[in-house]
């Protein structure tokens, strides 16, 4: 069968997700300065929430996967608790920002 993401591949998507979290967490703190209003913030920290979506739903792909071994088990817990604390992170930075 041809897919177009092959199954082994989930866990190194939901990784690069959840870098990708902190960094555009970066970009969109920057966003927050451009133009008058917050248009951009929200913009930035909307799509910073749809990768860690992603991210989340190709770790759930990959676990269930059942591919289970040491390195595969490292991987699901380096990169759940990457999204996780990612995600903690960005509703922070909202907060804080709402508060100010």
């Amino acid at each position: 069968m041809n897919k177009i993401i092959k199954e082994k591949h989930y866990l190194v998507i939901s990784l690069l997700s959840a870098v990708s979290v902190y960094l555009l967490s970066i970009a969109f703190q920057i966003m927050a300065y451009w133009g008058n209003g917050l248009f951009f913030y929200w913009i930035g920290a909307a799509l910073t929430y749809l990768v860690w979506l992603a991210g989340t739903s190709f770790l759930i792909m990959a676990i269930r996967n059942n591919k289970m071994n040491f390195i595969y088990a490292i991987g699901y817990v380096v990169s759940g608790l990457l999204l996780t604390i990612g995600f903690m992170w960005v509703t922070f930075i909202i907060s804080m920002g709402s508060a100010l």
